[in-house]
């Protein structure tokens, strides 16, 4: 009894802490801005697609997702920082969306190039468009881009190895060349916005579970209980489709078998009548990986992940002629758990969803008057906001 006592005051405990968590993130997130060329500045939630992306995709209450390439925005953000800008590679290059990391009179960014490979950029005084900085040979465009510095030696391999080709080496070159040639002009090293849009949700939902020994399957016939869950979630989204999805979820976990002949499982039990019962409750704490298909107002998704079983409130036995006995329980599980869902993704209120999961839960202990491995089939309603 005190053993359910503490698993149920753990499990409300975690409840509470996830929500209190999901509420204080869920207030931190800001709106992106979109500032478009013409100028105009557009509010609302801004999704990164495309190769490399490079476009992007607007969100707003109460209006059709609106999508821009890279040529047709200036720089989009939030609140808290620019997050990406519009330039032009090389004076006759494409525009890409790249990520400001220095400004002042030269500026330093970072991105992507076209074959998805993180690069960083130089963007001269006075110039509209960037100059890639090639990792093989970096000097090659600090002699064109940097000059009249006599502290920057270029061309002996020193300034490689004082200035490293990653975002702190060069954030300290630029700085250093622009103290040097632009002592009177700061430079400014941009906050970029957290890129993380944390929602909260409550789930509710069925399942239908089936129990295996070690070795063996329960013998007889299976009859299928009803069992259910409840639990709390929180989404931690990037600007892309891809998201991360963390669980706390109570389940209540049913099936029986039987009768069946006792002598292949050594119960001691003189009967070849045995039924088994299993009932005990789980909290499951998932760690899942969330990709979603398109934009429209109904959204399938995918999702797949680890997860952590803490067993408790045991109720199974094997019965026969009036003699029975308890089925020990796992004290934890450890497994994997996957789905596909959709989505309601209405405008301006709380995103509705629908899932049908697999669990596959393998306990920690193998003596055969276990229950190790538990496969759940589940379908979820949730609501998120």
């Amino acid at each position: 009894m005190h053993q359910v006592y503490s698993s149920s005051k753990r499990f409300g405990f975690l409840l509470t802490t996830c929500l209190f968590t999901a509420k204080v993130a869920v207030g931190q997130s800001a709106p992106d801005y979109l500032v478009t060329t013409p100028g105009d500045t557009l509010r609302g939630r801004v999704q990164l697609i495309g190769k490399n992306y490079q476009k992007l995709n607007l969100t707003r209450p109460g209006q059709p997702v609106q999508q821009f390439s890279a040529a047709e925005v200036l720089a989009y953000g939030n609140a808290d920082g620019v997050a990406r800008v519009s330039r032009l590679v090389g004076p006759q290059g494409a525009a890409q969306l790249l990520t400001p990391v220095v400004t002042g009179y030269v500026s330093l960014f970072s991105g992507q190039n076209t074959d998805g490979e993180l690069r960083f950029y130089l963007q001269p005084a006075d110039s509209a468009h960037v100059v890639e900085i090639a990792p093989a040979t970096p000097e090659l465009t600090y002699l064109r881009i940097l000059p009249g510095c006599s502290s920057l030696a270029f061309g002996y391999g020193k300034v490689q190895v004082q200035y490293p080709y990653n975002r702190g080496g060069l954030t300290r070159l630029v700085n250093t060349y622009n103290a040097c040639v632009r002592p009177q002009q700061a430079s400014v090293a941009v906050k970029n916005p957290f890129k993380i849009r944390p929602s909260f949700g409550l789930k509710i939902g069925a399942n239908a579970s089936r129990f295996q020994l070690a070795s063996a399957s329960y013998g007889g016939e299976h009859q299928q209980f009803v069992g259910y869950q409840a639990g709390a979630t929180l989404n931690l989204a990037t600007r892309t489709r891809f998201s991360v999805q963390l669980e706390a979820v109570y389940l209540s976990l049913r099936s029986r078998y039987g009768p069946y002949d006792v002598t292949a499982y050594n119960t001691g039990i003189p009967s070849n009548s045995l039924t088994t019962n299993v009932q005990y409750s789980q909290v499951q704490l998932p760690l899942l990986l969330r990709y979603t298909f398109g934009n429209g107002l109904c959204r399938p998704y995918l999702n797949a992940g680890p997860a952590y079983g803490r067993n408790f409130s045991n109720k199974s036995t094997n019965s026969a002629g009036g003699i029975g006995s308890t089925v020990e329980l796992p004290a934890y599980s450890l497994g994997g758990v996957g789905g596909l869902g959709l989505v309601l993704a209405r405008s301006g209120g709380p995103v509705l969803g629908l899932e049908a999961r697999y669990d596959y839960m393998v306990g920690n202990k193998t003596m055969l008057s276990n229950t190790p491995i538990q496969q759940s089939a589940r379908l979820d309603l949730s609501v998120t906001f």
